[in-house]
């Protein structure tokens, strides 16, 4: 018996993540995509793709909501820490004016 074997495999991506920013960067200043279609090779599926997954990427360097509201909880984190350091370590206003 012969079996028929299907494999699929991912696609490679051809562009690395910096020059998919940098196409979306230039769809959101005014190039028009056509334009950019032929110059880099891709297609019209590809852009609707990268940007519903990278979505306004572009403009915040390419994080992700969820890598954005990570580093936004330890930035709040240690803002909370450096005001407890601050309070703490300020002499209270009752034992400075005795």
């Amino acid at each position: 018996m012969s079996g028929f074997h299907l494999s699929v495999t991912k696609p490679m991506n051809r562009f690395a993540q910096d020059t998919i920013l940098e196409i979306l960067r230039a769809v959101e200043l005014g190039t028009p995509l056509r334009e950019l279609r032929r110059k880099y090779g891709f297609s019209e599926a590809s852009y609707y793709y990268w940007r519903a997954k990278f979505g306004r990427g572009a403009q915040n360097g390419g994080r992700t909501i969820g890598e954005l509201e990570a580093e936004n909880r330890r930035l709040k984190i240690l803002l909370a820490e450096a005001v407890y350091k601050l309070d703490s370590s300020a002499p209270s206003t009752a034992t400075a004016h005795q």
